[in-house]
């Protein structure tokens, strides 16, 4: 046994009181304990407590209380004459804290009672070789936010025991990233810290690489991010070309024309993806131009005369986790609208869509159909006009069909039709006619993806001269 430390505990003899006289006496009685009062470390196999006299061993051993790690366990002894020796069963483990208490009646093998109390608080093993934790370090992001947490301990740590009995509440997913000599541990979420939380974390019952239980718990508290302000949604406005129209709002929107959301800071992105519907629904895809800002664009043309609602939700939220303080509800209608007929001529004549139209006509000269439109269509909405208009013979039903045989556009919105054998038959003085023109996107249209709604019937009755 390596050098024993001793410190004396006074033991006081309450007196036999002898029926044949009244004298009273008192002897003292002397204990050396091989641990300090204010020693934290000792290394040795067994703690020692001498006993100045002989003591009767059963009565020490009843009032031995022997605590491992704050739970009580039986304490293995053995008797060197009147000194006691006493460990953990098996000895004492490297790192761990013990307490160790003798307090009550101890009685002499003459049956003198003595009054003792001892209490030892120590960490069985060599200062130089314990396990604590050195230094704890936060890492900042740029915004000043904690970014994660370092551990640095004195000597290389056990990860199967830091994986287990590190914890962190309220619960989040953490990683952890171990320096090369496992003497520092990154602690850092899988996601984000949530803004405005406080997080407490402990270690208890950890080991080094070495087997050195680490020297007590700890644990602390820190705060993830700052973040006050709830977002807010302070523009939507229409994108041309990657630039923000901002003088615009959502009614000036056409054909596959983007819309931008900005908001007051960053935003996390997946959450405006799925926190922003239209309705009527529109299908389209989402791009970031910035941290802030974030745009919409159609799969296809808007509809004509699109009227309805952008909802942004409340579930959208900024990087930092922070949700919107409340919804918004954007109500708009499209500037755009349909293209319509605005005038239709027949030989000079104007034709109504609900009545019947008569025109004279010489028999044998080309039919000139001239229509105005409401809007201006565009080049290739022209070319394609071949298609967008006819005619067809009604009456008699033996009647054929005229022929176009050219196209011109007058202005931007106004096309030229010149037919030819809309003769009728020669029997008969008069004919009826259907001037037809097509509806929808594919015939009339322009650039910003207007288009004629429906198809548009003429009746004429044609009488010959």
């Amino acid at each position: 046994m390596s050098k024993q430390f001793k410190s004396k505990a006074i033991l006081i003899l309450c007196s036999a009181l002898f029926f044949s006289c009244s004298a009273i006496s008192f002897e003292e009685l002397e204990c050396d304990v091989s641990i300090l009062e204010k020693q934290s470390y000792f290394e040795d196999d067994w703690i020692k407590i001498d006993f100045s006299i002989a003591v009767d061993k059963s009565s020490v051993e009843n009032l031995i209380q022997l605590k491992e790690d704050n739970l009580r366990i039986d304490a293995e002894t053995m008797w060197q004459g009147s000194s006691c020796l006493l460990r953990a069963p098996g000895g004492f483990k490297k790192g761990e804290k013990y307490i160790l208490s003798v307090s009550g009646d101890v009685y002499a093998e003459d049956g003198r009672k003595y009054e003792t109390h001892i209490y030892r608080e120590f960490v069985f093993g060599n200062k130089s070789q314990s396990f604590v934790l050195e230094k704890i370090e936060e890492t900042k992001d740029l915004a000043g936010d904690v970014a994660s947490i370092v551990f640095s301990f004195n000597k290389s740590v056990n990860p199967a025991f830091f994986e287990r009995e590190f914890t962190i509440s309220p619960f989040v997913e953490i990683e952890k990233k171990y320096s090369k000599d496992f003497k520092s541990v990154e602690v850092f979420p899988k996601d984000k810290w949530q803004p405005n939380q406080f997080y407490s974390w402990k270690i208890e019952k950890i080991y080094s690489a070495d087997g050195v239980k680490i020297f007590r718990p700890y644990d602390g508290v820190f705060k993830g991010s700052k973040k006050e302000k709830a977002p807010e949604i302070i523009r939507i406005c229409p994108v041309w070309n990657g630039v923000l129209l901002e003088s615009q709002s959502l009614d000036d929107l056409t054909e596959k024309q983007g819309a931008a959301f900005v908001f007051d800071c960053e935003m996390d992105f997946e959450s405006v993806q799925h926190g922003i519907y239209w309705l009527p629904t529109i299908s389209g895809y989402w791009t970031k131009k910035d941290s802030k800002t974030f745009i919409f664009t159609p799969n296809k043309n808007y509809p004509i005369a699109y009227e309805g609602t952008v909802t942004v939700s409340d579930s959208v939220k900024d990087k930092w986790g922070v949700n919107l303080k409340q919804g918004k509800n954007f109500y708009f209608k499209q500037k755009s609208d349909w293209i319509k007929v605005k005038k239709i001529t027949a030989a000079g004549f104007e034709l109504k869509e609900d009545g019947e139209n008569e025109i004279e006509f010489q028999r044998q000269s080309p039919l000139y159909v001239k229509v105005e439109f409401s809007k201006s269509i565009s080049n290739k909405s022209i070319s394609q006009l071949s298609g967008a208009l006819k005619i067809e013979g009604v009456l008699p039903k033996s009647l054929a069909n005229p022929r176009v045989e050219s196209i011109s556009a007058i202005s931007d919105s106004c096309a030229a039709f010149v037919f030819s054998n809309a003769n009728g038959i020669p029997e008969e003085n008069q004919a009826t006619y259907k001037i037809e023109i097509h509806g929808g996107e594919k015939f009339i249209f322009n650039e910003q993806g207007e288009y004629l709604k429906e198809d548009k019937c003429f009746y004429i009755k044609i009488k010959y001269f």
